[in-house]
């Protein structure tokens, strides 16, 4: 079962350089319809990178979430970006 493994900081601009174009865009805000709680989400082979109960796509540096069936989603993510993940949600906010 796909679920979420971690987080990568890094901005949109540099996820399309390293993995094209994103699969799905939301139009309009979670506000309006907070339902779809995800408004951009690229996926790959093995993992899939998503934001999270945002308002707007966020374009600056922001924590990703990173999901897959296992741990090894990370890995790749990592192999295809060079972007380190962290699973620690904590440390992630703690960095803000």
């Amino acid at each position: 079962m796909s679920c979420l493994q971690g987080y990568a900081l890094t901005t949109y601009d540099y996820l399309v350089e390293n993995m094209g174009e994103p699969m799905k865009l939301r139009f309009g805000s979670y506000e309006d319809n907070p339902f779809d709680k995800v408004s951009v989400q690229w996926d790959m082979t093995s993992f899939y990178v998503y934001d999270w109960k945002e308002e707007s796509t966020p374009k600056e540096l922001h924590y990703w979430h990173i999901g897959g069936e296992s741990k090894q989603a990370l890995q790749d993510f990592e192999l295809i970006t060079g972007i380190p993940t962290t699973t620690d949600y904590g440390l992630t906010k703690a960095r803000q």
